[in-house]
């Protein structure tokens, strides 16, 4: 496996066992994680055993997900998922991590109501 692939798979399970244990530490109790990679979200989904060169991460997710009273996990296309994509990038290119709880930037939050408009049927 090509190792850019590799370490972006990483990174997305990464996303996901950050996700789930910030949901945990909230108290959420019914907990639905997207994520834009197919991939990944098959893994966190299958009942098999995985033996990939992330299985390590995804058996960490798996259990995570165990501690909640509903965890679901589903595929959101990149297009679809435009936020997320651009709270990654602001985060990433950030030096330090952090959590937005009263707000989000104002790019973010441009981004978001525009992603609502286009959701809204005709």
């Amino acid at each position: 496996m090509n190792c850019h692939i590799a370490s972006s798979f990483a990174a997305e399970a990464h996303a996901a066992i950050n996700g789930l244990q910030l949901a945990l530490d909230l108290g959420f109790r019914y907990v639905i994680l997207e994520g834009d990679s197919l991939s990944i979200i098959k893994k966190l989904k299958s009942e098999k055993e995985d033996f990939s060169e992330i299985s390590t991460l995804i058996w960490d997710a798996k259990q995570l997900s165990r501690a909640f009273s509903l965890c679901q996990f589903r595929f959101t296309p990149r297009d679809s998922n435009k936020v997320a994509h651009a709270m990654a990038q602001k985060w990433t290119s950030s030096s330090s991590e952090g959590i937005w709880i009263d707000g989000a930037p104002e790019s973010i939050t441009t981004l978001a109501a525009v992603d609502r408009k286009q959701d809204v049927p005709s």
